[in-house]
């Protein structure tokens, strides 16, 4: 594991990643019943909490796209710094090999 890369509970949380997070449920036809929250000012990307289930579990398939997202920008900057470089991702080890 890379020391920079942003492990679920440690992506930075603010108004930026709940718009992302918004957008994200809206795509996937999921509504704020969905996540467990009466409407959509109560929904926000959050670390596991045990008293809010819903919303903890579909924060964090969001937030593991996120960090897939994250990964395929790191693997298109290395190719693009060095065009000889064909970076893999190993999802299961969450690096860059």
């Amino acid at each position: 594991m890379c020391s920079d890369e942003p492990v679920y509970s440690e992506l930075p949380k603010g108004p930026e990643l709940d718009a992302r997070f918004r957008k994200w449920m809206e795509e996937a036809k999921l509504t704020p019943a969905d996540a467990g929250v009466a409407d959509w000012p109560d929904v926000h990307c959050i670390a596991p909490d045990p008293g809010a289930l819903k919303l903890s579990f579909v924060s964090w398939k969001f937030q593991l796209a996120e960090q897939i997202r994250y990964w395929n920008g790191y693997a298109s900057a290395l190719a693009t710094a060095d065009p000889k470089t064909r970076p893999a991702v190993n999802w299961g080890r969450r690096r860059v090999l």
